[in-house]
């Protein structure tokens, strides 16, 4: 059904429940039937270029889903229940109008490619520590480091502060994963400097322990050392 010029689809839709793959590309549907969440056989999902610009909380129930495309629509926010698909690997939201990130996000502990480009209105401080947390439970979410990175620039005492509020042991376990990416080779020289004012911040920060102190300081010595080079 892809490449059409779809603008709605009725609400017997939902009664389509064996579906496992559903591709709906390129249309104009502005909203999904409210039955649309009864297709919970579904595992691969592609609403990409569409004018989405909600989803219902019933996008919760595709426990089947693997692959989720919802790049190239309107959404400005999302369902706290997609933390609930926790079979999801491939999470596509590129150019969208998203303002912040459910909390449920950390739930996906299967996630592996996350895409978040383009989304000009991401920038509450509280969605950089859901992503930090997503690459604590997901080592293959580090190729897509630079989502978190983007974010991490001119807000590193705010996510700080965000993570003692979280909690002492989540800051020392977030930042000691963050410190991995300063030895990863397949990480850009342009991605490690962003990580500076952040390792900057975590020196200034009481609660963190004398582990994570030390093992920032050598962070910093270690971006230090590739500048020389």
């Amino acid at each position: 059904m892809d490449n059409n010029q779809l603008r709605s689809l009725p609400e017997s839709f939902g009664n389509l429940r064996n579906l496992e793959e559903l591709w709906m590309a390129n249309n104009q549907l502005q909203t999904l039937p409210e039955t649309f969440g009864q297709l919970t056989q579904l595992e691969q999902l592609c609403l990409s270029n569409n004018k989405l610009s909600t989803l219902s909380e019933s996008f919760g129930n595709f426990d089947n889903l693997e692959r989720l495309w919802l790049d190239d629509n309107q959404l400005s926010s999302l369902p706290e229940t997609l933390g609930n698909l926790t079979r999801l690997d491939s999470l596509y939201l590129d150019h969208n109008l998203l303002s912040a990130l459910p909390k449920s996000f950390r739930n996906l502990a299967n996630l592996e490619t996350l895409t978040l480009y383009k989304n000009p209105s991401l920038s509450n401080p509280e969605s950089v520590p859901i992503l930090l947390q997503i690459l604590i439970k997901n080592p293959l979410i580090l190729r897509n480091v630079q989502v978190v990175l983007q974010r991490v620039q001119d807000k590193s005492s705010l996510i700080v502060t965000f993570l003692i509020q979280e909690g002492k042991n989540l800051l020392d376990v977030t930042l000691l994963r963050l410190f991995e990416l300063v030895k990863l080779d397949e990480v850009s020289s342009v991605q490690l400097q962003a990580l500076r004012p952040l390792l900057l911040a975590i020196l200034l920060a009481s609660p963190t322990s004398s582990k994570v102190r030390l093992q920032a300081k050598q962070a910093l010595k270690r971006l230090e050392d590739k500048d020389i080079k």
